[in-house]
């Protein structure tokens, strides 16, 4: 595990290698960046929840390029790791954001499907199928 100020500079000049290779910031304990096997750069944290006998995981910030820069990812860096101390585990954070989007997504195109529907038999038909679909995909989504 290399460490060292995490800069433009030393994110350029990370060596490809044949297994991922992390550089790990020298300022901001569980900040660091990862290169793949194919020279793909990832801005990424590393925390635990619930102290040291919790496993680590690790979230990714981004990739290398805009909008991430080595000053950006820090910056969100220090803000997840704050959402981290206090108690809040980014990964699930960021799960239920998708999830939150995609419901929200569902719902709006349900809603103007049935609008479209003419008969009022089709309507009821169309309401009652999609509601069931809805019930279904949160089920799906909370097991």
């Amino acid at each position: 595990m290399a460490t060292g100020k995490i800069s433009k500079r030393t994110v350029d000049s990370l060596p490809v290698g044949p297994k991922e290779n992390y550089l790990w910031d020298t300022d901001l304990k569980g900040f660091g960046v990862k290169i793949t096997t194919a020279g793909s750069i990832s801005y990424i944290i590393q925390f635990r929840m619930g102290g040291r006998e919790a496993k680590t995981r690790r979230f990714t910030i981004g990739s290398h390029g805009s909008p991430w820069t080595p000053t950006t990812a820090r910056l969100e860096a220090e803000r997840l790791l704050v959402i981290v101390a206090q108690g809040i585990d980014p990964v699930d954070a960021e799960k239920q954001r998708r999830r939150e989007a995609v419901d929200l997504a569902f719902s709006n195109y349900a809603d103007l499907f049935t609008r479209f529907c003419k008969r009022e038999g089709w309507r009821r038909l169309v309401e009652r199928s999609v509601s069931r679909q809805h019930l279904w995909h949160r089920l799906e989504v909370v097991i």
